[in-house]
């Protein structure tokens, strides 16, 4: 009975808003590192309701394209889509933790030439402040292991 409990909570947990939110961002680093996670991260996003944290999944996927396109103004130009819809998300909803982490690891991941660091510093103080405050474990978890990584 407790494993079926348990299992309820981390259903109700992690499908919100009509999508799977361990799905898509299990597909989302997946996509940093294989094409084919792009293409399945792209796949689930499309098929999820707009709200301010499925659009800043697919800003994050905008920039991931960008690093597999061969033409330097599709490249810029998928750049430039997903920071426009990261920047709207965060705009649309400052206080949520996943959205700064989202963009918290993109910049701290990208070279220097693109100028988008401007954030990291009020990102990472938001998420270390309310890192004991998310109930989502699995988001937790993964907060964790990347600030481990450095």
């Amino acid at each position: 009975m407790k494993i079926v409990i348990a299992l309820i909570l981390i259903g109700i947990n992690t499908i919100q808003n009509g999508y799977d939110l361990i799905a898509i961002r299990t597909a989302y680093v997946a996509a940093a590192t294989h094409k084919s996670g792009l293409l399945h991260l792209k796949k689930i996003l499309a098929a999820a309701p707009a709200d301010p944290l499925i659009n800043c999944y697919r800003g994050a996927a905008e920039m991931i394209e960008a690093k597999y396109a061969l033409n330097p103004l599709n490249k810029l130009s998928a750049f430039d889509k997903g920071k426009q819809l990261i920047e709207q998300a965060i705009a649309a909803d400052s206080d949520n933790v996943e959205c700064r982490f989202i963009r918290y690891g993109i910049q701290r991941n990208l070279p220097a030439v693109l100028s988008y660091h401007s954030h990291l510093k009020n990102d990472s103080t938001l998420i270390n402040n309310r890192l004991d405050t998310i109930t989502d474990q699995d988001l937790k978890k993964r907060i964790i292991n990347f600030i481990k990584r450095g």
